[in-house]
């Protein structure tokens, strides 16, 4: 979860450095014991992003290398992805 959250951390600044760390959580996640081992750190990391009462920009950058990072990625994790989405927008309302 650290390494993921550094990512994170770094990609919210500037879109610039998005293909690079794109390449660096890719790694991360061929390098991971199992999928579903992966997807729990990943998604764990990413539950602070809904604790935002307002649109930041940092926010913003996170969220858009995120759904790249899950689009370019195969069916299962997307779908695992889309899930725990929708999980989190019920769970926010």
């Amino acid at each position: 979860m650290l390494k993921i959250a550094t990512i994170l951390d770094e990609v919210r600044s500037s879109y610039a450095t998005h293909n690079r760390k794109l390449k660096e959580l890719s790694l991360l996640r061929s390098k991971s014991p199992s999928p579903s081992y992966f997807f729990s750190a990943f998604s764990k990391t990413l539950t602070p992003l809904f604790d935002f009462h307002r649109r930041l920009a940092s926010a913003d950058c996170v969220v858009s290398f995120v759904t790249t990072f899950a689009a370019a990625t195969d069916d299962e994790f997307l779908d695992h992805f889309l899930k725990f989405l929708i999980v989190a927008a019920a769970a926010s309302n």
